[in-house]
């Protein structure tokens, strides 16, 4: 049993404090809206998969919170709220606690580690699929996996802990040696499906049945897989294109975080995912036409909000 904090109560978040929380850990929910924590207080957290539906009575706090003595703190906002989600829990987390980020796109790790100096960071990657359906509830809408591996600091007996509590709650989790290659594959599957179906907002199953969007999505697999062999990442595009296929098919009936984001006119993490891959690529003078495409599209929807 662990105690953990989830800095984050969004689709991912929420499913996983829920069903850790059910498998005996003791898990506090931190989210900035109070409409969030008060729902959560009042109803606990309610997963739905299939026909069923689970609850958790999960402690909620608005954020800043106070989480001194939780063992790990997993952030799980946004990406371009890492820094401001960190900075209000600087000192509010214990000496020893590890901080594990389970986030979309690049940065999120380096920004942990600077504000939390003195602190272990664990890496973390999943492809398990959440749709938020309303503060506390959320659909599982796809099984996947999640890799912990380690940033900084001798934290393996932690690491080991998280991956067997999250195994336990039926996440499926395992150890990673590699985070870098993890993180930079799971940034450009990102890159190649989530703008795509912001864009048409088509669930992701709906994608694969286009083919002019299949084949869209390859070349900015190629595009990404390009500009990460150039940072000595060692990423092989057409391993990264089946497993793409694969996620599609396994998470067909969701929609993509970025997806979620544009149809409640929120703002994306596009900055972080096909922006960053090509700040990435233009460094190495090499082709980042799509990802600059996609990028300004996502922009101008973003800027034509009401």
């Amino acid at each position: 049993m662990l105690q953990i904090g989830i800095v984050g109560a969004g689709a991912i978040g929420t499913l996983f404090g829920g069903l850790l929380q059910r498998a005996g850990n003791d898990v506090t929910l931190v989210h900035r809206d109070p409409r969030v924590v008060s729902a959560i207080r009042k109803k606990g957290v309610r997963i739905r998969e299939g026909r069923k539906t689970v609850r958790a009575t999960v402690r909620a706090s608005r954020a800043p919170a106070d989480l001194t003595t939780a063992d790990v703190v997993f952030f799980t906002v946004k990406a371009y709220d890492t820094r401001v989600a960190a900075g209000m829990h600087k000192g509010r987390v214990g000496k020893r606690s590890a901080i594990l980020s389970i986030q979309n796109g690049l940065g999120n790790l380096e920004t942990l580690a600077d504000v939390f100096k003195s602190n272990p960071v664990l890496a973390g990657s999943t492809t398990e699929a959440a749709l938020a359906l309303g503060p506390g509830l959320v659909l599982h809408a796809g099984r996947g996996h999640t890799q912990i591996g380690t940033m900084r600091g001798r934290v393996q007996v932690m690491r080991a802990k998280v991956v067997q509590e999250l195994s336990s709650a039926g996440l499926p989790a395992k150890s990673s040696s590699d985070m870098s290659k993890v993180i930079w594959e799971k940034t450009i599957l990102n890159s190649a499906i989530n703008p795509i179906s912001a864009i048409t907002r088509l669930q992701n199953g709906e994608i694969l049945k286009i083919l002019p969007l299949r084949e869209l999505m390859r070349q900015v697999i190629r595009e990404g897989a390009a500009i990460g062999r150039a940072e000595w990442i060692p990423i092989d595009s057409a391993g990264l294109w089946r497993n793409a296929l694969r996620i599609l098919k396994a998470t067909a009936k969701n929609r993509s975080s970025m997806l979620q984001d544009i149809m409640h006119e929120r703002m994306t993490e596009i900055l972080q995912l096909n922006g960053a891959l090509a700040e990435y690529g233009a460094k190495h003078h090499l082709a980042i036409h799509l990802n600059r495409a996609l990028t300004s599209l996502v922009r101008g929807i973003e800027m034509s909000y009401s």
